[in-house]
């Protein structure tokens, strides 16, 4: 018979084996004790402690005082035209490009996530999507404040297309920025953090702290979606949301 310690013992076993698999993925390796997985953390101060959303509603709204100015209506559709034009790779077979959501005004904050798949109508589709509204809602940004995109603007069949077809698109998505003129930049997901930051090293080491990516800040962070498959991972996700919210209050304040 088995006792209710050996059911606790085995489901802590299987426990650690799925998070030892998942640290595998990332590629991380044991023993680790030399060097700690996060370095470089910011030193600047957070506005909560990063284990639990703050409730508080003191400090200052990260909306800007003066309103933000849209690009003109013209120079949006030229480059969707572009994109519809755009042969540069073999992407263009698979799907209509897609451009993204609220990519017709001046956000906060652009989000560029990982490749769409075949069929996919939203930057960050199905239950990403949903989780991706309630984690900006946790640091007091509204979705209209957010412009959402992908590192890639057709469709790749499994999501995961090659390095030369996400290189061909990210003169798009420059011009892209250049016409939004975000604040800030996220990048979600291990294919658009290590494209923007033309670094092959695996998120884990990348994330945690502010890059510049053509004068503009830009932190990378993990992809809802694998989120939703180890929620283990949402305590550093939300530490990256805080250095989020705290920039564009510094942004705001100066």
């Amino acid at each position: 018979m088995v006792t209710q310690q050996q059911q606790s013992l085995r489901f802590l076993s299987e426990k650690l084996h799925s998070l030892l698999n998942f640290h595998a993925d990332l590629g991380l390796s044991y023993p680790q004790a030399e060097q700690p997985l996060f370095r470089n953390r910011p030193t600047l101060p957070l506005p909560a402690s990063p284990s639990q959303p703050s409730k508080t509603k003191t400090a200052a709204s990260p909306t800007p005082d003066a309103p933000l100015v849209s690009p003109p209506v013209d120079q949006i559709n030229q480059l969707q035209k572009q994109l519809a034009q755009c042969q540069n790779c073999p992407l263009h077979k698979h799907g209509s490009p897609f451009l993204g959501e609220n990519c017709t005004g001046q956000p906060l904050l652009l989000v560029i996530g990982d490749p769409l798949q075949p069929g996919d109508q939203q930057a960050f589709p199905g239950q990403s999507n949903e989780l991706l509204k309630k984690m900006f809602a946790a640091i007091e940004l509204d979705m209209a404040q957010i412009a959402l995109t992908n590192i890639c603007k057709c469709p790749s069949p499994e999501g995961k297309p090659k390095p030369a077809e996400i290189k061909c698109c990210l003169n798009h998505l420059q011009s892209q920025i250049k016409l939004l003129r975000p604040r800030l930049l996220c990048a979600m997901g291990t294919m658009a953090s290590q494209a923007l930051l033309g670094q092959g090293n695996q998120l884990a080491a990348l994330r945690g702290r502010f890059h510049d990516y053509h004068g503009l800040p830009l932190i990378a962070t993990y992809h809802p979606s694998l989120l939703l498959q180890y929620p283990e991972m949402k305590k550093a996700a939300w530490y990256d949301l805080q250095l989020i919210q705290h920039r564009l209050r510094q942004l705001n304040q100066s």
